[in-house]
């Protein structure tokens, strides 16, 4: 029951700077203070816990940070994890209304809704998923498959990191990112500094209402689906259906459950979290996907765990071909 304390300390310490504060030399809690504007004897006890939980470390009255915090939570170093954090510590309003939400059945705001009225919310939304994916991202590509790709949509591509993979991959390739506009201001940074930018077309639009194009051999939908209801996505499924080629794959990249619909433990969990800002959404069983992709038209259906060795809960990439 404690382990929120956790979150909120690392939370906390990020928001007032201190993994900035420690970046170049170890210091005591007075000079912790007086860089990130707090006060030492409320200060001290936050730095001691973290140095505890082993994301600082603490040699006599001197702390430093920890292997982790060093490489992930310093801003500015090539493996920054910040944005990821502070994404979540906006979204930690939204688990205090929980209670809310299961009862009314709507939930604490919409995403869209959030994005549009928060511009910092987005940018840091946007660039946690960017700095999040690339492991991930880069899994996918090799699993769809080196070489397979002349033409793909990234249906709901948010940063592009999806799409740049399989761009890396497939030398010829060129990609479609379909986004609403609020995401694609920030996606558009990110694509005028990678080299393969001239491969990449930033379309603006909604993948609910408005028409996906065709001539793609990948339609991609990563971590999209689960922000919908079914209805949503057996129509996504179809719009893509329309939107390929004959021998084309629809590519779903998400988290899934297996037939129970409560395991494994972490996709079960990341179900509520998307019920507290989507309007519907739900993490999927495997089961009823592959009965969508089926009923939708695609046939010789696949499914690969993404990086099984590397987290607790791994995603599912799951495939279909357009006969």
């Amino acid at each position: 029951m404690g382990a929120y304390r956790r979150t909120k300390l690392v939370l906390v310490a990020h928001r007032l700077g201190v993994f900035d504060a420690l970046a170049a030399k170890s210091a005591d809690a007075n000079a912790v203070a007086d860089r990130v504007h707090a006060h030492p004897a409320t200060l001290a006890p936050v730095l001691d816990a973290l140095s505890g939980m082993g994301v600082l470390e603490k040699s006599g009255a001197l702390y430093t940070n920890g292997a982790i915090a060093a490489e992930h939570l310093v801003k500015g170093r090539p493996m920054y994890l910040g944005h990821v954090l502070e994404m979540h510590d906006r979204l930690w309003e939204g688990w205090s209304n929980l209670e809310h939400v299961v009862r009314s059945g709507q939930p604490w705001r919409t995403l869209p809704a959030l994005l549009e009225a928060e511009p910092d919310f987005a940018d840091r939304y946007i660039r946690g998923m960017h700095n999040f994916s690339g492991p991930a991202a880069r899994e996918v590509a090799r699993l769809v498959g080196p070489g397979s790709v002349k033409r793909m949509l990234d249906v709901g591509g948010g940063p592009g990191t999806y799409a740049f993979a399989i761009l890396e991959q497939n030398p010829e390739a060129r990609a479609t990112v379909l986004d609403l506009d609020v995401t694609l201001r920030i996606t558009r940074e990110f694509a005028n500094a990678h080299p393969l930018k001239d491969r990449l077309e930033l379309r603006v639009g909604n993948y609910l209402e408005d028409e996906y194009g065709d001539g793609f051999d990948l339609a991609l939908m990563s971590h999209t689906t689960h922000d919908e209801p079914e209805v949503r996505v057996r129509d996504m499924l179809a719009r893509a259906y329309q939107a390929l080629d004959r021998g084309g794959r629809v590519a779903i990249h998400d988290w899934v459950l297996d037939d129970s619909g409560a395991t494994p433990l972490d996709p079960a969990l990341f179900g509520v979290h998307v019920m507290l800002y989507t309007d519907g959404g739900r993490v999927h069983r495997r089961a009823d996907y592959e009965r969508w992709l089926g009923e939708a038209g695609f046939v010789r259906l696949e499914h690969h765990l993404v990086l099984p060795e590397r987290v607790a809960s791994a995603t599912t990439l799951l495939l279909g071909t357009k006969p």
